[in-house]
C-alpha cells in the first residue's frame, strides 16, 4: 500500500509550493495541480485528458495532466510504498560498520567541571543523564578505545588513503584531565598519523599557555562555550561558587588571539547555549561585532537547552515563551534580508537561523539511501560515532543519557545490543515513518525518543518537528525567490569528516 508524502507551504511572497519527500523535488503548486493528483488516485490519465472541467483551460489542463502523471508514475513522485521488514541480524555487523561507517571517536575523559552551568546536562534537571562525578578517564582506558577504533576502522584506512577520522575530547570538562587528552593525542597520532582531527569542546577557564601552545603544536580544533554577552554568559554559566565565568574566559580567548593570531582564526570556534530567557537579539549582535573586530570566534553551533526527559523548561511563563519567539522571527527577518540583498550573516545567525535553510539545502535525494534496516529519521547507526565514557563503556554519541549503552573498550560492540536497539527503536519510533512527509528533513534521533533503556514514541515532537519543516521550507524558498544565486555559506568543527552515507 502506498500513502502520500508531501507537504504543502507557502512563501513570504505568498506562493504556494509542494515539496515531495519521495524525490526530495519542491514544485510550485496550485489548486488545479492538486486536483489532479487527487484525481490520479482513482481515476486513469486518459479518462482526465478526456473530461476536461469547465473551471480551467483546456490546453493548460491536458498539459498539466501529462506533468502529474509523468511525476507520479514515471518517476515514483508523491507516494511511497510501505516499508518491508529488514531487520539487523547479520553475523559480521561490526565489520561491515568499521568498514564503511565508522568514523569519530569520542573521549568523555572526566564526568568532573569546574563549572555548574544551571543548565548542565549532567545536572538534576536531567532524569536519567549521569550526575558529575569525580571520575577521570585513564590513559590505559583512552589507549584501549583508540586500540579499538583502529581496528574497527582498518578497512577504510586501506582502502581511502585521503580520508580522515574524528577523535574529539569531551566531559565534563576535558581539560580538568589534560594528562589524559595528551596521551591520547600522542597515541592516537602514533597509531593514525595524519589520518586523524583531533576537536575538543572546552569552557575556556584552563586554557592557560602550556594547554594552548600544546593544542596549537598538535592542531586540536578548539570549541570553547560562549553563549554570549557578558551577562547572558553569566546568567547560566557559572562557577562552583555561583560566580559568573565570562571575564575569565574572555580575558583567556584574547590572549590566544594575541599569541596564536592564525590559530585563533583557524582553529578556535564558539559553541552557544540558549533557552526562552536568551536575548538572541542581543546575542547576535555580540557576535556580529565581535567577528567584525575578530574579538569574539565565530560561532559554529547554538543549540536550546535541551528538555529530553528533562522539567527544564517548567520554570518559563508564556510571556517568556512569546518573548523568545518574537525575537527569533525578527533574526529569521534579518536573516532573510541579508540572504536576498547579498549580505553576509553573523556565524550566530547563521547557526540559529540559517540552519533552516541547510536542513533544506542538504536534505536527502531520491537515491541517497540509508541502510534498509535504518531507513528513517535523523538516527545514525550505532557505532557510526563511539562515545567511550571514563570507565570504558561505549555509547552512540555524548548526547544520549547512558542508559543505553552499546560496547565497551574491552570487548568492544556488543552486536547483540545494536541489533536490540535498533530493533526496539524501529518497534517503537521508527514503524510509521514509511507515511511521514518529511522523512528525508528529518533530524529526531535516538537522543529524542530515549527512555531507560528503550525508546517511546511521543507523536507531539513529531507534530512538532513538522511545522518546523515547514518553516524552514518557506524560509529558504522565499530566500530562493528572491535572489536565486542566494549563497549559503555553513560551517563546523567536523567539517573534513562530512561525507555521503554510505549503505551496505
Amino acid at each position: 500500500m502506498k500513502h502520500r508524502v508531501t507537504m504543502r507551504f507557502t512563501t513570504r511572497q505568498g506562493n504556494s509550493y509542494l515539496y515531495d519527500d519521495v524525490t526530495s523535488m519542491i514544485f510550485p503548486w496550485s489548486g488545479m495541480l492538486e486536483n489532479i493528483l487527487k484525481l490520479l488516485e482513482t481515476t486513469e490519465t486518459a479518462q482526465l485528458l478526456a473530461n476536461i472541467p469547465e473551471e480551467y483551460a483546456a490546453e493548460e489542463w491536458i498539459d498539466k495532466v501529462h506533468w502529474v502523471d509523468y511525476w507520479k508514475n514515471n518517476l515514483g513522485a508523491f507516494y511511497r510504498e510501505e516499508w518491508k521488514d529488514s531487520p539487523l541480524s547479520y553475523d559480521n555487523f561490526e565489520a561491515e560498520l568499521g568498514a564503511n561507517l565508522t568514523n569519530q571517536l569520542i573521549l568523555s575523559v572526566t564526568d568532573d567541571c569546574n563549572l555548574r552551568c544551571k543548565y548542565c546536562i549532567y545536572s538534576d534537571e536531567y532524569a536519567l543523564t549521569k550526575n558529575k562525578t569525580c571520575n577521570y578517564m585513564s590513559t590505559d582506558t583512552a589507549q584501549k578505545a583508540i586500540d579499538y577504533f583502529h581496528k574497527l576502522i582498518a578497512p577504510q584506512l586501506a582502502r581511502n588513503p585521503r580520508k580522515k577520522f574524528g577523535i574529539t575530547f569531551y566531559g565534563g570538562e576535558p581539560l580538568v584531565n589534560f594528562t589524559t587528552v595528551k596521551y591520547a593525542v600522542e597515541y592516537a597520532r602514533e597509531k593514525l598519523g595524519d589520518k586523524v582531527y583531533f576537536m575538543m569542546t572546552s569552557n575556556g577557564l584552563l586554557l592557560t599557555d602550556e594547554v594552548v601552545n600544546y593544542l596549537k603544536m598538535h592542531d586540536v580544533g578548539l570549541a570553547i562555550s560562549i553563549d554570549g554577552p557578558e551577562q547572558e554568559h553569566d546568567r547560566l554559566r557559572v562557577t562552583v561558587g555561583g560566580g559568573g565565568s565570562f571575564a575569565r574566559i574572555k580575558k583567556n580567548v584574547d590572549r590566544i588571539r594575541e599569541k596564536h593570531p592564525e590559530y585563533y582564526r583557524t582553529r578556535v570556534n564558539a559553541v552557544c547555549v540558549y533557552d526562552f530567557l536568551t536575548d538572541v537579539e542581543q546575542t547576535e549582535q555580540f557576535f556580529e561585532d565581535g567577528e567584525r573586530d575578530t574579538t569574539v570566534p565565530r560561532a559554529i553551533f547554538v543549540n536550546r537547552v535541551s528538555d529530553t526527559n528533562s522539567c527544564y523548561y517548567q520554570k518559563f511563563s508564556k510571556e517568556d515563551i512569546q518573548q523568545y519567539h518574537d525575537r527569533e522571527k525578527r533574526l529569521r527577518d534579518k536573516y532573510f534580508s541579508q540572504k536576498t540583498c547579498g549580505c553576509s550573516s553573523s556565524s550566530y545567525l547563521t547557526s540559529l537561523i540559517g540552519s533552516s535553510a541547510l536542513s533544506i539545502i542538504t536534505r536527502r535525494r531520491a537515491l541517497d539511501g540509508k541502510p534498509a534496516y535504518m531507513p528513517a529519521t535523523g538516527s545514525c547507526v550505532p557505532g557510526q560515532k563511539l562515545c567511550v565514557n571514563s570507565n570504558g563503556v561505549i555509547d552512540i554519541c555524548e548526547r544520549v543519557n547512558g542508559t543505553n549503552p552499546i560496547g565497551d573498550v574491552h570487548a568492544g560492540l556488543h552486536t547483540d545490543r545494536v541489533i536490540q536497539m535498533v530493533s526496539n527503536f524501529r518497534e517503537n519510533i521508527a514503524a510509521s515513518c514509511d507515511k511521514c512527509p518529511g522523512q528525508k528533513l528529518c533530524g529526531l534521533c535516538f537522543v529524542n525518543f530515549e527512555t531507560e533503556g528503550a525508546f517511546r514514541k511521543q507523536k507531539e515532537i513529531c507534530a512538532n518537528h513538522l511545522n518546523v519543516m515547514r518553516n524552514n521550507l518557506s524560509l529558504y524558498t522565499s530566500i530562493c525567490e528572491d535572489k536565486p544565486d542566494a549563497e549559503f555559506i555553513f560551517s563546523s568543527d567536523t567539517i573534513e569528516l562530512d561525507q555521503p552515507l554510505t549503505t551496505f
